[in-house]
C-alpha cells in the first residue's frame, strides 16, 4: 500500500537529461525545453504542474519560466515548431484575445461568434508538435516507440506537404479557464449509446484543442465531439487560408473532454495526463 500511495504522489516530470532521443523525429543528441503552449499564447511565468489524475494528491512541479518539457531536438523545436507552425497559432490566440480585451474595456456586448482567417495546416502541426512534446521525460532515455496513434501525427509533423491524418480530426471550442492541460490517450465512453471518443487533448486560454482518433475497424461506435473542426479538407495546401468561427455562446466547461459526465466513463493513462495552474 505504501508503494502504490507513492506512485501516486509523485511529480509530473519535464526536465529530464539534457542529451536523449527526440520524442518527435527521434533524432539522438542535445535536448531543448519545449513550452507548452508556445510562448506567445498566454503562458502562465509561474506555474505549478501536477497530473490531473489524483490531483488533489499528487506533488506539484514548480517552474518559474511557465510549462516546458525538454524532450525535443534543437531542430523539431526551433526550426519547424517556433519558426515554421507556432507563428500561426500565436497569430490565431493573439486576434482572439485582442477582441475579447476590446470589448470587455469598452464595456461592450461580446459578439456570439469570433472569425478569424488562419492556416490551418500550420496551425495543426503546432498543435500535434505540442501535443507530441508534452512527453514524460523518462521517454528520451530511448527511440520513441512506434504505435498506431503516433506515428500519423510525427509523419505530418515531420512532412510539410503531407496530408492531415485519415485516422484523426482535430476540433476547437473557446476555453476562457484559468488552467493549462494536456492529456493524451484517453477515451470516453458513452454507456447508453456505447459511443466512444478516443484521442489528446489540448487546453490553454483562449483555445481548447482535441484530437480524435478513428479505429478503422469499429467506425459505428466512434462518437463524435460537439465542436467544429479546424481542418475541413485534409489535403489542402500548407499557407491556405481558412476562416475560423468561435461560437461564445457555447462554452464547454472546464473539464471538458477529459472529464465525464452523465451516463460516461473515462480512461485515463496515469502518467500522461498534466494540468498547469498559476503558483501562489
Amino acid at each position: 500500500m505504501g508503494k502504490y500511495s507513492k506512485s501516486l504522489s509523485q511529480r509530473v516530470s519535464v526536465r529530464g537529461p539534457k542529451v536523449g532521443y527526440c520524442v518527435i523525429c527521434g533524432a539522438h543528441g542535445a535536448l531543448t525545453r519545449d513550452h507548452v503552449p508556445p510562448k506567445g499564447c498566454n503562458n502562465f511565468k509561474d506555474t505549478e504542474l501536477r497530473f490531473i489524475v489524483n490531483e488533489s494528491t499528487s506533488k506539484a512541479s514548480h517552474s518559474q519560466r511557465g510549462t516546458a518539457f525538454r524532450s525535443i531536438c534543437s531542430q523539431c523545436n526551433n526550426e519547424r515548431l517556433g519558426a515554421k507552425y507556432d507563428p500561426a497559432l500565436i497569430k490565431w490566440v493573439n486576434e482572439i484575445s485582442a477582441q475579447v480585451t476590446a470589448a470587455q474595456s469598452s464595456n461592450l456586448v461580446l459578439p456570439s461568434h469570433i472569425h478569424s482567417w488562419i492556416k490551418p495546416q500550420r496551425v495543426g502541426r503546432a498543435i500535434v508538435g505540442h501535443l507530441l512534446a508534452a512527453n514524460s521525460t523518462e521517454q528520451t532515455n530511448a527511440p520513441a516507440q512506434t504505435n498506431h496513434m503516433d506515428e500519423p501525427l510525427r509523419e505530418y509533423f515531420l512532412n510539410p506537404s503531407a496530408p492531415f491524418p485519415e485516422c484523426y480530426e482535430l476540433h476547437y471550442w473557446p476555453y476562457p479557464y484559468r488552467a493549462q492541460v494536456v492529456v493524451k490517450y484517453f477515451s470516453k465512453l458513452n454507456i447508453s449509446n456505447r459511443q466512444k471518443i478516443i484521442g489528446h487533448t489540448i487546453k490553454f486560454p483562449p483555445l481548447g484543442f482535441m484530437l480524435t482518433y478513428t479505429q478503422s475497424d469499429n467506425k459505428q461506435h466512434n462518437g463524435q465531439l460537439n465542436a467544429p473542426k479546424l481542418i475541413t479538407q485534409k489535403d489542402m495546401e500548407i499557407d491556405e487560408l481558412s476562416l475560423s468561427s468561435l461560437n461564445l455562446f457555447q462554452i464547454p466547461s472546464g473539464d471538458f473532454p477529459e472529464f465525464p459526465y452523465d451516463n460516461e466513463v473515462v480512461a485515463h493513462n496515469r502518467n500522461q495526463g498534466y494540468k498547469a495552474t498559476p503558483h501562489g
